[in-house]
């Protein structure tokens, strides 16, 4: 294997039909340990062709760019549009830009380099605008190295599990630049290879010759045509482009990061697993230990299970469901927890906290369902919380006898925080099971949650039952919505036995320790419908995580649910999320919402204010379309008109959030003008706003 080392240039005269204008981009200057760059720089200009030369990033200017300086070679460093997309910042304000460059001259070749170690790569970068911009210039890709798939992990360590998709990320990258460039030029210690699209050839050294046979032979060739889609590494810099555009330096990998997330969740609810796959992929090819983000990595290795599951590779899901765990709790704070302490042999091991209010119908199900539990009734006891209900719910349970250990409480009409509160404060269980009224649970469903709570000992966990809809509620558009899609429940998409964080301590079947709960406050009575996750925070900065268990099922006896009581539902949330966003102002960082929201003042309630008036004739106009599309029999699309169904599930999956966003922050803009006062420093439209909730006080 020969020895690489530096080329002495020579002038040579070339006949005249041989000379080219060559366009040489490379991620930087070309740095002097990378000989092989060197040579082909020198090579061509023994040739005698016109050389241009683009570093991306012109790192090291001064020395090896001034080598380019020394040969003649002009060359161009810092490109504005791109280095901005590596989450870097350029040192000075852009004097030019590529496709100036291209016009300048018309490029017979261009020769891009491939460094995957640079996060993307010049190919990626620049290619299609080259097809675009200059359609007659040959592309040569230009690498070092030739990635091949490495075996199959065998651990659940994260690190292997990053290595791989790693690994897998640049095959299958490289493989895509190699199929939409001209031909390839593999440069390795044994010396050139030209890979065409139709037959390959070994070269010999990188000497003038070589060079000089490459280029003839690209240059007979036809151009390959525009690609109909950007590189898959490329393709959130057009789908999000307004996500992006405002964010510079870190900030703005950490965007692409969210964003390759942000698309494998869309290519999931297509059915599209492996294209979903790949992009989770780009994460790991581009994530540079920057910043801390083990819970981020955490999601990705569940979406990566999940992606693997639909697509059948069965030997890697318990993999990654293991290494999901095992990353979730690599920075958790806190000692493992002490067993529980009995203070009373009789008391019960679990205590079911259910509050309800006005919906005593639902309620009789839900005790039918707690009285048919398989473990034994000493063991568990059930206490519900009457929030003044007025429905007979009160005369109900005074009368209610059952061989169940029960507890009737009862207080003013206060919200599920304050219930769920007072029902924590008269429970007597080493463990609490968190549900509603409308919460049927199997019959095995106590079971399942005591069984993974001992396993899990000493450990930081809440445990995630299944809460599923009956098959009745796919004969309505918005329910059927809810069982195919996370954004109301997010059991639809959660993968068995894997972890989340706080955002998923939902008490509709959710069990925790008694002591954890206590330890941190209780639930608070501020919150009417976000307790449970304005819980979870506090717990989550106690180590806490929610695993998902779904053999501790139950069903959600919530038929019908009109449109309307999604905007009652969002009004609620609107007015809580006030009180969260100004006790934890990280959620309003970490939360990805329509405005983005830095705190409860005046400039952001203009903010909010101009959402709103741009928004809302498009709202009115999806709420109109989800009571249409409601009133129609769902069951009957999903059976015979396929293609209507899919269209409805479409439009719902942008209208719900639109709709569930819209009136949050009207109600939300509403609480803050009241409690702000901000009625006699905004302006005239805020002043409006507080009239309004003043009259619906």
């Amino acid at each position: 294997m020969e020895e690489e080392r530096l080329i002495p240039a020579t002038r040579e005269t070339p006949r005249q039909n041989e000379v080219f204008r060559v366009l040489v981009i490379s991620e930087t200057y070309p740095r002097a340990e990378d000989i092989p760059l060197h040579n082909l720089l020198l090579a061509l200009l023994s040739l005698g062709h016109e050389i241009t030369y683009i570093a991306r990033e012109g790192l090291n200017r001064q020395g090896d760019g001034s080598a380019l300086r020394r040969l003649g070679i002009p060359a161009y460093a810092d490109d504005p549009d791109r280095v901005v997309m590596l989450g870097k910042q350029i040192p000075s304000a852009p004097t030019w830009n590529f496709a100036q460059v291209l016009t300048v001259k018309n490029y017979e070749i261009a020769i891009l380099t491939e460094d995957f170690d640079l996060g993307l790569t010049a190919p990626e970068q620049y290619l299609d605008l080259i097809r675009q911009e200059s359609p007659e210039t040959r592309v040569i890709v230009w690498t070092r190295d030739v990635f091949y798939a490495m075996p199959r992990p065998s651990t659940s360590n994260r690190h292997a599990l990053e290595e791989f998709e790693k690994n897998q990320d640049r095959v299958f990258r490289q493989r895509e630049v190699l199929e939409r460039a001209d031909s390839v030029l593999i440069s390795d210690q044994s010396g050139l290879a030209l890979l065409g699209h139709k037959e390959s050839r070994a070269l010999g050294p990188c000497r003038p010759e070589s060079i000089s046979k490459a280029l003839r032979q690209v240059r007979s060739i036809v151009p390959r045509t525009a690609a109909a889609h950007p590189f898959s590494v490329m393709q959130v810099e057009k789908r999000f482009s307004g996500r992006l555009s405002s964010r510079t330096g870190l900030q703005r990998l950490q965007g692409h990061l969210e964003c390759y997330a942000m698309l494998a969740g869309l290519l999931m609810s297509e059915g599209n697993f492996s294209a979903a796959r790949d992009q989770l992929r780009h994460i790991f090819g581009r994530m540079d230990g920057s910043w801390d983000a083990a819970e981020f990595v955490t999601q990705i290795i569940i979406l990566l299970r999940r992606c693997y599951r639909e697509l059948g590779e069965s030997d890697l899901t318990e993999l990654y469901c293991q290494a999901a765990r095992e990353c979730a709790m690599s920075n958790v704070a806190g000692t493992p927890m002490p067993p529980p302490k009995r203070h009373n042999a009789n008391a019960p091991l679990i205590s079911l906290i259910v509050p309800t209010y006005n919906r005593l119908p639902i309620l009789r199900k839900c005790l039918a369902a707690l009285e048919a539990q398989t473990l034994p009734k000493s063991e568990f006891e059930v206490l519900v919380i009457d929030d003044g209900s007025s429905d007979g719910t009160e005369e109900f349970l005074r009368q209610y006898t059952s061989s169940l250990g029960f507890q009737r409480l009862r207080q003013r009409n206060s919200g599920t925080g304050a219930a769920r509160r007072h029902g924590v404060s008269h429970a007597r269980g080493d463990y609490l099971l968190l549900m509603n009224d409308d919460t049927i649970c199997d019959p095995d469903l106590l079971e399942q949650h005591l069984k993974v709570q001992r396993k899990l000992g000493a450990q930081r966990w809440a445990v995630l039952g299944s809460f599923q809809y009956p098959t009745e509620a796919r004969c309505r558009a918005l329910t059927h919505y809810f069982c195919v899609d996370p954004f109301m429940f997010p059991q639809v998409s959660m993968e068995d036995g894997c972890p989340y964080g706080y955002s998923h301590f939902i008490t509709c079947n959710l069990s925790v320790r008694r002591d954890a709960v206590e330890e941190v406050g209780s639930f608070s009575s501020v919150y009417k419908l976000s307790e449970d996750t304005e819980l979870g925070l506090r717990l989550y900065d106690k180590g806490f995580r929610v695993l998902y268990h779904p053999a501790a099922h139950a069903w959600h006896d919530h038929l019908p649910y009109p449109a309307q009581n999604l905007i009652r539902r969002a009004r609620v949330y609107g007015k809580d999320y006030f009180h969260m966003f100004r006790q934890h102002p990280r959620v309003m960082k970490e939360w990805a919402m329509p405005v983005a929201l830095t705190g409860m003042d005046e400039r952001n309630a203009t903010r909010i204010l101009a959402y709103l008036d741009t928004n809302r004739k498009d709202v009115e106009e999806a709420v109109r379309a989800l009571e249409k599309w409601d009133q129609v029999d769902f069951g009957v699309l999903l059976t015979e008109k396929h293609e209507t169904a899919d269209m409805v599930l479409s439009l719902f999956r942008q209208a719900v959030p639109a709709v569930h966003w819209f009136y949050l922050y009207e109600a939300m803009l509403q609480t803050m003008v009241s409690e702000l006062g901000l009625a006699n420093a905004a302006p005239e439209q805020l002043a409006g706003m507080a009239r309004s909730a003043a009259a619906g006080s």
